[in-house]
């Protein structure tokens, strides 16, 4: 049935995204189609939350809420109506995966839509190969690419969807998106080992992988940058040298300018209670950033510097009670697959989140990822590969 229930949420979730890949930079009235396209996809997940949604909340969710409310009502301008509908559209997807009953079926549509996805995706990919459109080549588009990347290694076990995984990996390789790379690879390496090992032991072999990685970290370093495109895209003058990486004395987009910017502002209010503790209403990063850094910094291009500037100490913390609280939940199945996944997303977002701002791609990040952490939570749900 073509308008089934799952059907309307798993096309808005996978789906949508791809048409915002294809046509997303054109812009109508003053924003893109993309603002268009996560409008729609708020709405169809208001939509089915209204139409099937149980409302079940707990108590873990409900600062992020208040944190939402209060920054809207502080908003600043348009910068503050966009970024409050970015951030709010993925809790309501996440409400639809928490507070749904789904048929038993459920975790094998979505991985037939992941499928799906993987092949619109290898379809993209030869669209830039020989067109040379280069919305396909974005930042936020090889977020999603690494996020489709890793959840198909974690739940698919077809051969066939694993070399295709595989070349959109080098897709995204190639493309030189190191913040995206690194958020699918090591999130990546971790759910191998926990697979093959444990939790517990996986955590442990990880960290001796880490201890490893950092004592030679010179000679993975240089492994790494012999790919030219991240290499000439990292160093000025295309020259990889340890001491460049040590002294960061390469090429970081201008965040090595424009955090002390956004964290001097954070610093000189400090002294002011309200502002310290709620921050000055969602849009206020972007302000700073257009006024004091330049045009293209709409976005401090790191989340936590944005969640303190726009939402404060509180929202910050509110944000981490979310994660702290779905985590318990998860814990509390007691299903292998099910904690690979959520650390996996976790250590995703928490990776991304360090160098850019992926709850302002609701629709290449947010709604999937927390989709998925509410799904994990439902009570009613298993997933397995």
């Amino acid at each position: 049935m073509l308008l089934h229930k799952d059907t309307i949420l798993l096309f808005s979730i996978f789906f949508i995204p791809i048409f915002a890949i294809l046509i997303g930079n054109i812009n109508i009235g003053g924003a893109n189609i993309q603002f268009f396209f996560s409008v729609i996809s708020m709405f169809v997940g208001i939509f089915y939350l209204l139409k099937w949604g149980r409302y079940e909340l707990s108590i873990y969710i409900l600062p992020i809420f208040f944190t939402l409310l209060l920054s809207t009502l502080l908003l600043d301008g348009k910068f503050g109506l966009i970024q409050s509908i970015y951030v709010a559209t993925p809790l309501v997807y996440f409400l639809c995966g928490f507070s749904s009953k789904f048929d038993n079926d459920f975790d094998k549509k979505i991985k037939e839509k992941i499928k799906m996805t993987i092949l619109l995706s290898l379809l993209l990919a030869c669209i830039y190969i020989f067109s040379g459109y280069t919305q396909i080549y974005t930042r936020p588009v090889s977020i999603y690419l690494s996020l489709i990347c890793m959840l198909s290694i974690i739940l698919l076990d077809d051969i066939k969807y694993k070399l295709f995984v595989f070349f959109l990996f080098l897709f995204v390789l190639f493309s030189g998106a190191r913040g995206a790379l690194i958020a699918c690879f090591i999130p990546l390496i971790f759910s191998y080992i926990n697979k093959r090992l444990g939790f517990k032991n996986g955590f442990i072999f990880y960290l001796v992988i880490v201890l490893i990685f950092s004592t030679f970290m010179d000679k993975f370093l240089s492994m790494i940058f012999s790919i030219d495109s991240l290499r000439e895209r990292t160093f000025f003058d295309g020259v990889y040298s340890f001491d460049k990486i040590l002294n960061i004395e390469f090429n970081t987009s201008g965040r090595n300018l424009a955090w002390p910017v956004y964290w001097q502002h954070i610093f000189d209010r400090s002294y002011q209670i309200l502002p310290t503790l709620f921050g000055e209403g969602a849009g206020t990063s972007s302000v700073i950033g257009l006024n004091n850094v330049g045009e293209k910094w709409a976005h401090p291009h790191n989340e936590f510097i944005r969640i303190l500037l726009d939402y404060g100490i509180f929202g910050l913390l509110s944000f981490l009670f979310f994660w702290i609280g779905s985590f318990f939940k998860i814990i509390k199945k007691n299903n292998r697959l099910h904690s690979t996944l959520f650390f996996s997303l976790l250590f995703f977002t928490i990776l991304i989140s360090m160098t850019d701002n992926p709850l302002m791609y609701p629709l290449y990040f947010g709604n999937l990822i927390l989709f998925l952490v509410g799904l994990l939570c439902n009570k009613n749900v298993y997933i397995s590969r």
